[in-house]
């Protein structure tokens, strides 16, 4: 057992095989209210229950006084969720297992749960959106592994809440049940193979933070035009899409963050992007002109990772740019590194340069 504290990521971690530590138990009681989440371990192999005991416990000391604080179950094999019809006021519910899921059922007891994540094995019960409780705003589906099986995604539409969607692999009738989400302010599709358009998006007009990745099949953005509210705009490694002008219709664009689009060779008009302010790119192999940098009004900060094909002078416009306040450029090559310092305290730019992948800065949230 033991707890973690950090000022930002707060949580308790407990094992489902062992008595709950009553010192450990007064300790975390008593920082209930800065509380992330409470973890529960549960076994590698055989079936994970937690006992009625700490069950109860958890219930009467954490989730009954702080209904907002998140219940993580992980490192399962196999996960029996029946102890769940003990805790019908679990707001937040994350489940991890890499062999089965047992009487999923019990998820229609969390009345008033608001946000599921689920990392789902081969063995899930393809229905289990079914026993989920209607109220639900926020949902996560990730498979174990690749040769997880489907899930039938058909209930989507009946959670009438749902203000944020994370999809990972699973695109069963994405196409057709996407332009029935209009509630959606954050969408995140990652490895949707079969997914070869994004029209199904165009009328997501609420989206405030959309990301796409590895889309294999994806090559025209320009349905994207029509997400007037878009604040946050990510897209990792999409290998047929060459061409981001649909950027500069995106007037609310707050951060752009571009990983791994091998097709793009350069960046869009960003002029009338008032509200654009952060900028985050990485192993942009084929990326060497930034002029477009230098004419965006409000950016404040740009990162570039792994910038192994770039060379320091390459970022010159960027430099240029005197709403800039602050770089961070990690290049391969100890001789860029002292280029670019060089650069960046010419145009007194506050810039954090550093051998790729020693970076010790982060984006802001």
């Amino acid at each position: 057992m033991g707890g973690y504290f950090d000022g930002s990521l707060q949580f308790w971690s407990v094992s489902a095989t062992r008595p709950v530590n009553p010192q450990e138990l007064a300790e975390h009681a008593a920082k209930r209210d800065v509380l992330d989440r409470i973890q529960i371990e549960g076994r590698s192999t055989g079936t994970t229950r937690p006992s009625s005991e700490m069950v109860r416990t958890l219930r009467e000391r954490f989730f009954e006084q702080r209904p907002g604080l998140g219940l993580r179950l992980y490192h399962c094999d196999k996960i029996d969720l029946s102890f769940l019809e003990d805790l019908p006021t679990l707001e937040r519910l994350t489940v991890e297992a890499s062999g089965a899921i047992e009487n999923p059922q019990a998820l229609g007891h969390l009345h008033n749960l608001k946000a599921a994540t689920f990392e789902l094995p081969k063995k899930a019960p393809r229905d289990i959106l079914t026993h989920l409780p209607p109220g639900v705003e926020e949902l996560s589906l990730t498979p174990y592994d690749r040769t997880s099986a489907d899930i039938d995604l058909s209930r989507l539409p009946l959670f009438p809440r749902l203000s944020s969607l994370h999809l990972d692999a699973y695109e069963r009738d994405l196409a057709r049940l996407l332009p029935a989400l209009a509630g959606l302010q954050r969408l995140a599709l990652r490895s949707a193979k079969k997914l070869a358009s994004l029209e199904p998006i165009r009328d997501l007009c609420n989206l405030h933070v959309l990301a796409l990745q590895q889309l294999g099949a994806v090559g025209d953005l320009s349905p994207l035009g029509s997400l007037s509210r878009l604040r946050s705009l990510q897209l990792w490694r999409l290998p047929k899409v060459g061409d981001l002008s649909v950027v500069s219709k995106l007037g609310s664009l707050e951060l752009l963050d571009l990983e791994t689009m091998s097709a793009v060779t350069s960046l869009p008009d960003l002029t009338q992007l008032r509200a654009l302010r952060f900028v985050k790119l990485a192993a942009m192999k084929n990326l060497r002109d930034f002029t477009a940098l230098e004419r965006a009004p409000a950016l404040e900060e740009l990162v570039f990772q792994k910038a192994e094909h770039q060379r320091p002078d390459d970022f010159v416009p960027l430099l240029r740019n005197r709403s800039l306040q602050r770089a961070g450029l990690g290049f391969h090559k100890k001789a860029d590194v002292a280029r670019m310092v060089q650069l960046a305290a010419e145009h007194r730019v506050d810039a954090e340069v550093y051998m790729y992948p020693q970076f010790r800065g982060a984006p802001p949230e």
